[in-house]
């Protein structure tokens, strides 16, 4: 079967030209580009030959009914390349295609974790714990999502940034909507910079935006509010 072939395509080895052709077609239909499709054994050149994909999900060899020798899966290894083996061809392209999906879930995740997220914040009139060096108060979140390392403005002016996030005494990862907690700020003075009442937002980099249009999809209804 024919097919284009693709430079930042995975590559296919199988046992076969008919079992090579059912992949092809499987493929196509999912629209995984092939950039190599072949009958035979996984040799050094096609391992070589994958790791030249841009794309991380690319560098792939799915390979049918052949035995990969351990020499290969150690040079592949090395080179950042992944074999997948299986002896149903459903089977092969459902690994390859779960493996895909959990792979990026893993990217969302880790840049949702390394931006600041959008938030809006209560300071709780009669929660101030520490007015200074740090100071400590309680707030609610009413929209978005708390983290440590947050920067906050009262109105358009910048007051600091938030050193830690705790409930019950306990620091906590993040603080969701409707959440109460206490933050700690340093180089504030509640009472100077900061007044019980207040309404607290997110000051965001240019950074922390370009993120968070890259995952918009995976941001709360009230954080994307924020955004808009």
């Amino acid at each position: 079967m024919e097919f284009t072939k693709d430079i930042d395509g995975i590559a296919v080895e199988s046992d076969s030209l008919g079992s090579v052709d059912a992949m092809i077609k499987l493929l196509t239909e999912e629209g995984i580009p092939i950039s190599h499709a072949d009958v035979g054994q996984v040799t050094r050149e096609d391992v070589i030959a994958a790791q030249n994909a841009q794309d991380e999900l690319k560098r792939v060899i799915l390979v049918f009914n052949v035995k990969v020798s351990d020499d290969i899966k150690t040079v592949a290894k090395d080179l950042g390349v992944t074999i997948f083996e299986n002896n149903v061809i459903y089977r092969l392209i459902e690994d390859y295609k779960q493996w895909c999906s959990q792979k990026n879930e893993r990217e969302v995740q880790e840049k949702l974790e390394s931006a600041n997220r959008p938030v809006e914040l209560n300071f709780i009139k009669g929660a101030v714990f520490r007015s200074s060096n740090p100071s400590v108060f309680g707030v609610e979140v009413v929209r978005g999502i708390l983290k440590a390392g947050v920067l906050l403005k009262r109105g358009e002016r910048i007051i600091g940034r938030v050193k830690e996030v705790q409930r019950e005494g306990k620091t906590i990862d993040e603080a969701k909507k409707g959440d109460r907690v206490a933050i700690s700020m340093e180089d504030i003075t509640i009472g100077r910079h900061v007044f019980e009442g207040d309404k607290l937002t997110s000051a965001l980099s240019e950074n922390d935006l370009r993120i968070l249009r890259e995952v918009y999809d995976k941001l709360t209804d009230s954080e994307k509010e924020l955004l808009s």
